[in-house]
């Protein structure tokens, strides 16, 4: 019987990755994307498997641009991710139902 092995790459709380710090994480959305791209690529090459990648909510809200834009400016983020597998987070329905859908 041979042994398969999984690989999760997991992230939560997304919502503010602010490009003005000077400390971790800095950048802003892109740079997460192409770091969670990266790090599925060596993932990928390292065990010839790709990765899972598991979100475990928040990334719509609490944030300033999230209130002008109720979230919005996060879906492109995530459905860059390739995201297999996500739950809802307690900021995720901030706005109500209808805004989540």
């Amino acid at each position: 019987m041979s042994s398969k092995r999984l690989t999760i790459l997991h992230f939560n709380d997304v919502y503010n990755i602010d490009v003005s710090s000077n400390q971790e994480p800095v950048g802003g959305a892109a740079r997460f994307v192409h770091a969670v791209k990266q790090q599925q690529q060596a993932i990928q090459q390292e065990t010839g498997h790709p990765a899972l990648v598991l979100f475990s909510g928040d990334c719509f809200n609490p944030s300033l641009m999230s209130v002008s834009t109720l979230g919005k400016q996060m879906l492109p983020v995530l459905n860059a991710l390739g995201i297999g597998a996500a739950c809802v987070g307690n900021h995720d329905l901030d706005w109500g139902l209808d805004t989540f859908q």
